[in-house]
């Protein structure tokens, strides 16, 4: 057999011949052979089935024509086997119009198995209560964002409306330490006033102003200080007008309420009435005798029968320290003024203002027991009627002032110990010739005793 032989036995194999007569097999003329479609399955474990015909596996495989050459007859058939079939699959027919078209047919591959890169995502099964929980989470999330939103917006209008209202009350300093100063010239008198706390001032506060000294005037310009507070409150007081000719009956007001603010008067002991427009001051709470026996003549003045601070009489009207009761007092200057001022063992703590020694009626005075820090103030030689004083166990420092010598005409029980006074003794104290008792023991006074204290010819206790 020659090889063109050969060349056409192996194109009559391909073509699906399967006779057994060799001999007439290779007796059969030579022909062109015409392209047909061959399925040629490769893979290896296929199989002929029963009519001769080889059984392919199932998977994707392509269809190509045979290719004819004119010269030597070869044809070659191409072939594409899937790596990966499904056992399970049978081969499906070619459609015609694709054996016609010369074109290669994709096959479907059946590949169920999981772990193969290159089988299909599995669809996740629908459930209900988890796409719930998911939507409830997220809406939770949200409110918790929308909380904290207006949370911060709440905050950031606080804190605008905070600077408001600071920046609107730093540019009314001025005016609401000086308030009603409108429409007059200010007084020679009060020209060391700030220009710019008023440019002018009504008739009213330029009349309550010429009541008042230097000093109380330059503490107006705190709006936070006792005396701004003071004026304040006489400003408001709906009945001013019934007594601002009085010059005592303001100062008397002006000079308690002083004294409130700067002692801490909300935290008193006891402060009923202070403070209050429908009592008189001569009622507003005083503390009462004192319980124990004072050395000397101390029990004439601070034990027995206790009356109000002003000394009034007492009677159905006045009891009750309405208003009406302060018309009958302004009516008579001799009564309504301050001739006691009792405030022991009450809770005071601060210092005394100034203002306090404007009560120049007062007869007796005593703050001991209290927490007071501020040195006795040369101001104590107007109280001219002061007969007894008590100062001791508070924390009063500084040095006893010379001003007491002016106390000389009245002054007869005065009691300084258990306090924080330091330096001498002032030569001054000798001119208090009335004076009964005199106890200034437990201070820290230095040098030595003033020869003037032993002239003293009513002195019965001293230490």
């Amino acid at each position: 057999m020659n090889e063109a032989d050969m060349i056409r036995c192996d194109q009559k194999l391909q073509q699906g011949y399967h006779g057994t007569d060799f001999d007439n097999f290779m007796k059969m003329p030579e022909q062109k052979l015409q392209p047909e479609y061959h399925a040629t399955n490769l893979h290896p474990n296929s199989q002929p089935s029963q009519g001769g015909a080889t059984e392919v596996e199932p998977g994707a495989y392509a269809l190509a024509p045979t290719p004819s050459n004119d010269n030597d007859n070869d044809a070659q058939v191409l072939s594409i086997s899937s790596e990966e079939t499904s056992h399970d699959s049978e081969e499906e027919p070619t459609p015609p119009d694709q054996e016609s078209s010369g074109l290669a047919v994709a096959r479907e591959v059946q590949n169920d198995d999981p772990e193969d890169p290159r089988s299909l995502p599995q669809a996740e099964e629908y459930n209900k209560n988890r796409e719930f929980q998911k939507r409830n989470a997220q809406t939770q999330e949200s409110n918790k964002l929308i909380a904290l939103y207006l949370g911060f917006g709440l905050c950031l209008v606080i804190l605008i409306v905070l600077l408001v209202v600071l920046l609107g009350r730093k540019a009314g300093d001025g005016n609401e330490a000086t308030p009603a100063m409108e429409n007059v010239e200010p007084s020679k008198e009060h020209s060391s006033m700030d220009s710019t706390m008023a440019p002018s001032l009504s008739p009213v506060f330029e009349q309550l102003l010429g009541y008042f000294p230097n000093y109380t005037i330059q503490g107006m310009e705190d709006p936070e200080s006792p005396q701004c507070k003071s004026l304040d409150w006489l400003l408001d007081d709906p009945d001013l007008m019934e007594y601002v000719d009085l010059e005592w009956r303001v100062k008397q007001r002006f000079a308690l309420v002083a004294l409130f603010h700067s002692t801490n008067g909300f935290n008193w002991t006891y402060n009923d009435n202070w403070l209050s427009y429908s009592h008189h001051e001569c009622f507003w709470y005083a503390s009462g005798s004192i319980p124990f026996e004072l050395p000397g003549s101390g029990d004439n003045y601070f034990r027995g029968e206790y009356q109000n601070p002003c000394h009034l009489p007492i009677n159905d009207t006045i009891a009750n320290g309405t208003m009406e009761a302060t018309n009958l007092i302004v009516e008579d200057p001799t009564q309504g003024a301050y001739k006691q001022l009792w405030l022991h063992m009450n809770g005071l703590e601060g210092q005394l203002p100034e203002e306090i020694y404007w009560l120049t009626n007062l007869k007796t005075k005593s703050l001991f027991l209290n927490t007071l820090d501020e040195p006795i103030s040369s101001q104590i030689g107007h109280l001219q009627d002061l007969e007894a004083a008590i100062f001791s166990f508070t924390d009063v420092t500084g040095t006893l002032p010379t001003e007491i010598g002016m106390l000389s005409d009245n002054l007869a029980f005065f009691l300084s110990e258990q306090m924080q006074l330091s330096g001498t003794l002032p030569t001054e104290i000798g001119m208090l010739s009335r004076v009964d008792t005199l106890l200034m023991d437990s201070n820290h006074f230095l040098g030595t005793i003033p020869t003037e204290l032993f002239q003293l010819s009513n002195l019965q206790w001293l230490y």
